[in-house]
């Protein structure tokens, strides 16, 4: 099995990074608390702009949200990327960091508008995916770093479109029925905290958002010889998927360079 390293493009290391995230909710929030430093350790590391953040949820702070998500009971019925946004900035502002906030379901405008060369995606709807999915498509130099789990599981899954340079499959090119609309979402909110303990175990939102951190740093400052982990607290059990068309194709995806491979030797 051939390994090979996803190294970074070289725009993003003589310029801002911009870094949208999708969703403030139970992973997005801590993803946006852990970016701060991130942007702090490449500053600190000779990169000359770091991160440009912005973050966007159209939903407000409920009851339920707390405890689990990093708001207070005043927060309750303000927009979770306003307020997220405000208190992040509240702490690294002074570092030269700023975290901007969209209140808005609208991801093709909001993409359209900032134009990330990352999206970090937190949401937990196929629709939402599926949207992702599509912008990836259309703008091929942006990366998607997709979040997810369940109860006690989860994934991280960074990729990008077929038309990159060097294209990684998604989420959506390696398990499609993350995007497959046609099948309901299992994901209505909880009434409170107490329900929500009941459908997810307390700490898998932070160990996702934490190993899609690890992920992103290290692909900025080295490159990546795998770009997804498979995560399982109840087993205590983590698994990579490498940077390996051999690996891919055992997972049934064909990639368009072995597409072209197989045509030439069938010629």
């Amino acid at each position: 099995m051939e390994t090979l390293k996803w190294l970074p493009p070289a725009a993003l290391l003589q310029r801002a990074i911009r870094v949208l995230v999708i969703g403030a909710g139970g992973t997005g929030s801590q993803v946006c608390q852990g970016l701060a430093p991130l942007h702090m350790a490449l500053c600190a590391l000779g990169h000359p702009s770091g991160l440009d953040v912005e973050v966007m949820d159209p939903s407000k702070v409920r009851e339920a949200n707390l405890g689990r998500q990093p708001f207070y009971p005043s927060d309750v019925g303000q927009p979770k990327a306003v307020v997220l946004a405000s208190r992040v900035n509240a702490q690294y502002s002074c570092m030269s960091f700023t975290m901007n906030a969209a209140v808005t379901e609208d991801i093709s405008k909001t993409v359209a508008r900032f134009r990330p060369d990352i999206i970090v995606g937190c949401v937990d709807t196929k629709a939402g995916r599926k949207a992702i999915a599509a912008q990836i498509e259309r703008y091929p130099h942006s990366i998607w770093l997709d979040t997810g789990n369940r109860a006690d599981d989860g994934q991280v899954v960074m990729g990008n479109g077929r038309k990159a340079e060097f294209h990684v499959p998604t989420v959506a090119d390696l398990f499609p029925e993350i995007i497959d609309t046609s099948t309901p979402d299992d994901n209505s909110p909880s009434c409170s905290m107490q329900e929500a303990l009941h459908r997810q175990s307390l700490y898998i939102n932070r160990e996702i958002s934490l190993q899609a951190l690890d992920l992103l740093s290290r692909f900025l400052r080295g490159g990546l010889t795998h770009h997804a982990r498979l995560i399982n607290l109840a087993a205590g059990r983590m698994n990579s998927i490498p940077v390996s068309y051999d690996v891919w194709a055992r997972m049934g995806y064909e990639h368009p360079r072995t597409k072209k491979r197989a045509r030439k030797q069938r010629k």
